[in-house]
């Protein structure tokens, strides 16, 4: 069964819905991946935007909103209920003034819903751009405890191989140093873990393998495998590796000549900067044709999406249904 398949049956034998909300209702998008989410019974979905425009924009396209709850983020009475429920969760926050002017913008409130746990998951990127939803989850979220690094974590259902395989970090890190490297294996393959309930078998990839090649990219990885082996010396990690040889058993077989629990059977991918992983991901979507989700993210106190501003209605509904499953204890 594939993973999303699983992932929604998981959701669906819930007692209690989880509360999705969304911030970018005007999109057609959007409401048709509520409608959809809330007949599957796999969350409870609610729409932070202006209702005259999302029930005038569902009665169009003849969609039905029944299990979905409509907010006007302009909503005095709702501004200042979730400041007050967002400075109870946050005692230590002050400024209830600064407060009333985030609260202004859709993305901040619904952040604040959030962290406030008046709702488990914070969603938008369709019209929102990843650099604003960063920010606003880093300021209103903020990052978790024992990760000073946020990062994202993909997944692609690698039609030529028959494989699932997670990619990291393919959409925010632009050149991580070791520390950073290190949080990004280790919440990449938490959040693995959780979504998938396999084993991670981590590569962290380089144009070497096992000392085959040298420079400050094999030296970069090798700092972060002492620091990952001092955080989680039970995480099963190796590099550097070559990706043939990472996903490969038959090359692996050649060109790895140490015992490896990695080689030819990774199935989380670390890459050693955003330009070498964003070009891998999108060489893999373009040429395996196998499906794909993500980017979703990950270091935060709190459960937030980023869609793509290409994104599907089945993107979104994936998306959502990952990252609920990703946060869950």
């Amino acid at each position: 069964m594939a993973l999303i398949e699983k992932v929604k049956q998981k959701l669906a034998a819930k007692k209690k819905l989880k509360k999705v909300v969304f911030t970018e209702g005007s999109d057609l998008r959007i409401i048709k991946a509520a409608v959809q989410l809330a007949e599957q019974k796999l969350c409870y979905p609610i729409i932070l935007d202006q209702k005259e425009t999302v029930i005038e924009l569902a009665m169009k396209h003849q969609l039905d909103l029944t299990g979905i709850e409509l907010l006007d983020p302009t909503q005095q009475e709702l501004q200042q209920k979730v400041i007050t429920a967002y400075l109870a969760a946050n005692p230590i926050v002050k400024g209830e003034k600064r407060l009333k002017r985030l609260v202004t913008k859709p993305l901040n409130l619904s952040i604040m819903m959030t962290k406030a746990k008046m709702t488990d998951c914070s969603a938008t990127g369709v019209i929102t751009s990843t650099t604003d939803v960063i920010i606003a989850a880093q300021q209103l979220l903020g990052v978790a405890a024992n990760v000073s690094t946020i990062s994202s974590i993909g997944f692609q259902q690698l039609k030529t191989l028959g494989r699932l395989v997670a990619v990291a970090d393919c959409a925010i890190n632009l050149a991580p140093q070791p520390a950073e490297l290190a949080d990004i294996v280790l919440t990449s393959a938490n959040s693995f873990a959780k979504i998938t309930q396999e084993l991670p078998r981590v590569a962290l990839l380089s144009y070497s393998t096992f000392g085959s090649g040298a420079g400050p990219q094999v030296n970069l990885i090798n700092d972060a495998l002492k620091l990952i082996h001092q955080r989680d010396a039970n995480l099963i990690v190796e590099g550097e590796l070559q990706i043939d040889a990472a996903l490969l058993p038959e090359v692996a077989a050649i060109k790895v000549k140490q015992p490896s629990e990695v080689a030819g059977q990774a199935n989380v991918l670390i890459f050693p900067d955003l330009a070498a992983g964003n070009i891998a991901v999108k060489c893999m979507q373009m040429f395996d044709h196998g499906t794909s989700f993500g980017p979703l993210l990950q270091g935060f106190q709190g459960s937030v999406t980023d869609f793509s501003r290409a994104a599907t209605v089945a993107d979104i509904i994936g998306n959502v249904c990952l990252t609920l499953v990703k946060e869950e204890d």
